[in-house]
């Protein structure tokens, strides 16, 4: 088997593999690398993983074998390293069935990663939320049918979170903490489902308190998460003079006066005066915009009033709902929008023609919640 590897001061990639058959005494099925990590599956029903790191003394190869040799009748047909490099799929054919349109292939899950490297990877702040999926999958199986955590993402979704200022302004701990909540909500539907089977109305108080809560504790991390990506975009407003709406009459200056007033009802802290500033400075400049706080878009369908009531969605009084952009807050009504690959959020399509730099720059981000790129 060759390697073509990528070596820098502190990584070892592999950028390209190959391998001859007639070298091996067992035919190789399948064979996957992500960065050093590198799996193969033989006809014998042999999965091995090896791991290429770089020490003192130079390059050195980790051979693992993760399923010993199985009945002749069974076979692989090859394998896939997920993203995060802690599962792989292994996809195995029963061969004792004559014709071969009648076999079955089944996907078996390899681990990659024990509990605690898995853990680590998922707490470590670099790289995306959205690349990790495979580790919070992990999880994710482990908690459905009893919620139980390693210490260490346990705490980051208790009470505890909210007593530690540096938690709170970390963006990537946020989204974490949303998706293990999320989780929990996930715990205890199946607990309900369990023990009434179906009959919703014989939920105990106490699973309903807890149900109840935990919804209760997505929505305050989701609109702290609001909070900081506002205050970010808000700070380039007054960066970028040139760039920002110059009458009340444009269409950006609604995410701007939304913004504005998400602010206005946080719970901003003393240290925060220069975004309540930046806030002043927007509602003097655009104080003949002709609209109230917390009343600044109407319905396309009845054009009625549109209150804003949350950082998801808002409705009209005759019961028209419209979701809100992650990134801008204004309601998705009539421009064209992009959906995340990985959460159920949406955004508005940048428009170069419509939109001012400042927009265009707070609204090419990826997925508020997750990290995960915005589609069309």
């Amino acid at each position: 088997m060759v390697f073509m590897l990528d070596i820098t001061e502190q990584n070892v990639s592999l950028v390209h593999q190959n391998h001859v058959c007639g070298q091996h005494a067992v035919s190789i099925t399948g064979l996957d690398v992500n960065a050093n990590v590198a799996v193969t599956c033989s006809t014998d029903g042999c999965v091995q993983k090896a791991v290429i790191s770089q020490n003192d003394t130079g390059l050195q190869i980790d051979v693992e074998l993760l399923e010993p040799p199985k009945p002749s009748q069974i076979r692989q047909c090859g394998v896939s390293i997920s993203t995060g490099r802690t599962y792989a799929a292994v996809a195995t054919e029963l061969c004792r069935v004559a014709k071969s349109a009648d076999r079955q292939t089944k996907i078996f899950i390899k681990p990659l990663r024990s509990e605690a490297e898995a853990e680590a990877h998922i707490l470590s702040n670099d790289g995306h939320l959205c690349t990790k999926l495979d580790s919070l999958e992990f999880f994710r199986q482990i908690t459905v049918a009893n919620y139980t955590l390693p210490k260490g993402l346990e705490d980051l979704a208790g009470d505890q979170f909210w007593k530690t200022p540096e938690l709170q302004n970390c963006a990537y701990k946020l989204k974490l903490r949303r998706y293990l909540l999320k989780m929990k909500i996930a715990s205890v539907q199946f607990t309900i489902s369990q023990r009434t089977r179906g009959r919703m109305h014989e939920v105990s108080p106490e699973l309903q308190v807890l149900l109840d809560s935990t919804i209760d504790d997505i929505v305050c991390t989701e609109n702290q998460l609001v909070l900081l990506h506002i205050k970010k975009a808000l700070q380039a407003w007054k960066t970028v003079e040139e760039e920002r709406p110059q009458n009340a009459d444009h269409s950006n200056v609604c995410s701007l006066l939304l913004m504005s007033d998400v602010v206005g009802m946080s719970d901003l802290k003393e240290e925060n005066t220069e975004t309540k500033t930046v806030v002043g400075e927007i509602l003097e400049k655009y104080s003949s915009h002709g609209s109230t706080e917390g009343q600044r878009e109407t319905c396309v369908l009845c054009s009625e009033n549109i209150p804003f009531s949350s950082v998801n969605q808002s409705s009209c009084s005759k019961g028209h709902q419209w979701k809100r952009c992650c990134l801008s807050l204004q309601l998705c009504q009539l421009r064209q929008t992009r959906k995340c690959q990985h959460c159920d959020a949406i955004s508005l399509q940048p428009d170069e023609k419509q939109d001012t730099g400042w927009m265009l720059g707070v609204l090419n981000n990826r997925c508020l919640y997750c990290d995960g790129s915005l589609v069309s």
